[in-house]
């Protein structure tokens, strides 16, 4: 959250990180108020909203991206500092694998097209 909410101003990208304990595993972060997880969207039917909704997410990781190009040093610091080798991840170690036959269903509602086997080739 440090990194994030160190960017330059104008830069706003990231939820406000009003106070955090990490020997106490507490953080109080903005309320960003009425929005679901971007998997809701993708498992709904109302698919005007979830094209909306990607076009925005992919839009401000192309912006987070450009903020923090570059910064790679400063990030080394700050986990450095919290005495972190590896940032943890959250869902990063999810398999794809596991929602494999709702995954063609997923990218036709987005209009993406995929090469024939992808989905299968997936195992």
């Amino acid at each position: 959250m440090k990194f994030l909410t160190d960017l330059p101003s104008g830069t706003d990208l990231s939820t406000e990180l009003y106070v955090g304990d990490r020997d106490h595993k507490l953080m109080i972060l903005e309320d960003l108020g009425e929005c679901g997880p971007l998997m809701g969207l993708l498992q709904g039917d109302v698919e005007e909203e979830t094209i909306e909704a990607f076009e925005r997410f992919g839009a401000l990781l192309g912006q987070l991206h450009a903020a923090t190009f570059g910064r790679e040093r400063k990030l080394n610091e700050i986990k450095a500092n919290l005495g972190l080798t590896s940032l943890p991840l959250d869902n990063a170690s999810r398999d794809i694998r596991t929602d494999r036959p709702n995954l063609k269903s997923h990218f036709e509602k987005l209009g993406v097209e995929t090469s024939n086997g992808f989905v299968e080739e997936l195992e």
